[in-house]
């Protein structure tokens, strides 16, 4: 940040009417409070009415009256951009995080004042749930794969996602490694980077692999990224739409299915409760003769089935893999003797 880019944002800071200290402004823009001071004392040369206030909470204030020229946005434009705001602070992994609170300011800073009011203590009034943890199907943590070492916090993911939304802006490329869960490795990819989306608080990273091709990588999986300056060649047309509605699993799920699948018989109104999961939607559904559904989806650990299964209740059956059937019968005959007569 460069010196008039910090002025404009103590000009921010200060825009709220609070008296703000030399040492919160300079711990907020990674400088000394001399240099404040010398921040402060060009822009009163330059006009600005900035004045200190003595005491305990004292601090600079901005000359009430002070405005900074509106950019002209409507009531609905300025509504719009502060949503888009307020979701990127819920978000768990937030990309330019530092600069989310100085372009909230600025959006502020840019509308009249009746909208100004309105939109100021918009954390009040708008809110953002948090998605809710998966009841049967958890997926494991990469992080702790290779100790602590290897761990990934979630500054780690964020600066991650900075590097790939950087190479994007810049048409560059960039080098990772990254570690599945699933596989007992770690990969090294160079990677043309196309988008990105979130879901289920992660951000996926859709990018071009000379060995992968088009692939999907999930930010907190990668253990390390880096951006190649060299800018990136023969970037195919990219629309991120294609792989929302969580189309990017079709591709994972049919893989899994193929490698370990499990099949379960149940009612077509289990079935149907199933296609509304984010996950089992994904899963192959067979109609049978009698009426019934096969659902067909991939699953290596016996305990999520069994806790699917628990959950469909009467009218589900376990068909393959067939080992896993006594695995069932014991679970249900246990079950079954809690509630016998004595």
């Amino acid at each position: 940040m460069n010196r008039l880019e910090r002025m404009f944002g103590i000009l921010l800071q200060l825009y709220g009417g609070k008296a703000v200290t030399a040492s919160y402004l300079g711990m907020r823009f990674e400088v000394s409070s001399r240099t404040i001071y010398r921040d402060v004392e060009l822009l009163s040369e330059l006009g600005v009415p900035i004045y200190a206030e003595r005491g305990r909470i004292g601090g600079f204030k901005l000359m009430d009256g002070y405005y900074l020229p509106p950019l002209m946005f409507t009531k609905g434009e300025a509504v719009s951009l502060l949503l888009g705001l307020t979701l990127l602070g819920n978000l768990k992994i937030k990309p330019f995080s530092a600069d989310i609170e100085l372009a909230r300011k600025k959006l502020l800073a840019s509308v009249p004042g009746p909208i100004k009011a309105a939109l100021q203590h918009s954390e009040k009034v708008i809110g953002f749930e948090s998605q809710p943890r998966d009841a049967f199907h958890p997926e494991p943590d990469v992080t702790t794969l290779d100790g602590p070492h290897e761990s990934h916090s979630d500054s780690r993911e964020t600066e991650t996602v900075n590097t790939y939304l950087q190479a994007i802006f810049e048409s560059a490329a960039v080098r990772m490694r990254y570690r599945s869960p699933y596989r007992n490795q770690t990969e090294e990819f160079y990677v043309h980077p196309l988008g990105l989306f979130y879901d289920r608080h992660h951000w996926y990273l859709v990018g071009q692999n000379v060995r992968a091709g088009t692939r999907v990588w999930r930010s907190d999986r990668v253990i390390e990224m880096e951006e190649h300056r060299v800018p990136s060649t023969d970037r195919p047309e990219f629309d991120v739409r294609q792989f929302l509605d969580r189309k990017w699993l079709n591709s994972a799920m049919n893989q899994w299915q193929e490698r370990a699948p499990v099949k379960i018989r149940v009612t077509p109104e289990q079935a149907e409760k199933l296609m509304q999961d984010w996950y089992y939607a994904h899963a192959k559904y067979d109609q049978m003769d009698d009426g019934t559904v096969v659902i067909t989806y991939g699953e290596d650990n016996v305990s999520l089935a069994m806790e699917l299964l628990r959950w469909l209740g009467p009218g589900a059956e376990l068909l393959e893999p067939r080992e896993w059937r006594q695995i069932a019968y014991d679970e249900l005959k246990s079950m079954l003797n809690v509630y016998e007569e004595p």
